[in-house]
C-alpha cells in the first residue's frame, strides 16, 4: 500500500504553467557571434541534424526536474503491516566470558576442531533466536565488562552482536565478578518495579558463560552473586 505523506504538495505542480500563463515575459537582447566563413561552414551541416533534440531535450529538462521535486516533496512511502510481538515477559541478560582463554580449541563442531569462543556464538546465537517475546541483552566481559546490548525484543539484533564480538576487545583477563555486577546492575534497572513472584524473585535472569576462574576485577565471583541475591535476580551458571 502506497501513501503521501503530505500529499498537498501537489497542488504545486501546475505553478511554473500558472506563472508562465499570468506572468509578462521579459524580453533580453541577446548578442551575436560572427563566425568565420570556413568554421561556419564545418558547423552548418552538423547543426540541423543536433540542434533540433538538443532544444528539445533542453526544454523538457526544467519541467521534468519540476515533476520530481514536485514528487519528492509529496513523500511517497509504502506501509506495510508486520506481525505483533508475543511479549511473556522474561528479561535474560546473558553475560559472556571473551577472556583468551576462549581461543582454547577442546570442543567439535560437526566433526571439527572448534574453539570455546566458536562453541559459544554457535549455542548462545542459536538460543538468542529461539527466546522470541523475551527481551535479551548482552554482557561481554574478560579484563573489564561492557554491556554492549540493552535489554531488547529484537533477538536478530543481539544475535549479531554476539557473533561479532571478538577476544580480545575486552583485554584476556577473567573478570566473572565484574561482568556478572554488570549484569545484575542492567537487569535490575530494566526491571525496577516490576513484581516479585512468590520466591520473591523478579522476573529477570542472568545466564553466566565462563570457561575459568577468576583472574582480574573488583569484586569476586561470590560478591556479584550476592548482588543477584539482594537483587531477587536468578542466576544461571554454564561452565
Amino acid at each position: 500500500m502506497i501513501e503521501f505523506a503530505m500529499p498537498l504538495a501537489a497542488l504545486l505542480l501546475p505553478l511554473p504553467w500558472l506563472a508562465r500563463w499570468l506572468l509578462v515575459p521579459v524580453r533580453e537582447e541577446g548578442g551575436a557571434l560572427r563566425l568565420p566563413p570556413s568554421v561556419l561552414a564545418r558547423f552548418g551541416a552538423a547543426m540541423p541534424e543536433t540542434a533540433g533534440a538538443f532544444g528539445a531535450t533542453r526544454a523538457l529538462l526544467p519541467w521534468i526536474v519540476w515533476i520530481a521535486l514536485i514528487a519528492a516533496l509529496t513523500g511517497p512511502r509504502i506501509v506495510t503491516g508486520t506481525a505483533g510481538v508475543l511479549a511473556t515477559g522474561r528479561d535474560i541478560m546473558l553475560a559472556l566470558d571473551l577472556s583468551g582463554s576462549m581461543l582454547q580449541e577442546d570442543f567439535e563442531i560437526d566433526g571439527r576442531k572448534a574453539s570455546r569462543i566458536a562453541v559459544l556464538k554457535k549455542a548462545g546465537s542459536e538460543f538468542i533466536r529461539r527466546r522470541a517475546g523475551d527481551r535479551i541483552g548482552l554482557v561481554i566481559f574478560a579484563e573489564e565488562a561492557y554491556a554492549i546490548a540493552p535489554l531488547s525484543f529484537d533477538t536478530e539484533a543481539v544475535s549479531q552482536l554476539l557473533l561479532q564480538a571478538e577476544i580480545g576487545i575486552v583485554g584476556r583477563s577473567t573478570a566473572i565478578g565484574d561482568g556478572l555486577a554488570l549484569a545484575v546492575q542492567t537487569v535490575k534497572a530494566a526491571v525496577a518495579g516490576a513484581p516479585r513472584g512468590k520466591d520473591g524473585k523478579v522476573p529477570g535472569a542472568i545466564v553466566l558463560l565462563s570457561d575459568g576462574a577468576q583472574t582480574r576485577g573488583e569484586l569476586t565471583p561470590l560478591e556479584g552473586a550476592g548482588l543477584a541475591r539482594t537483587a531477587g535476580i536468578r542466576v544461571f551458571t554454564v561452565a
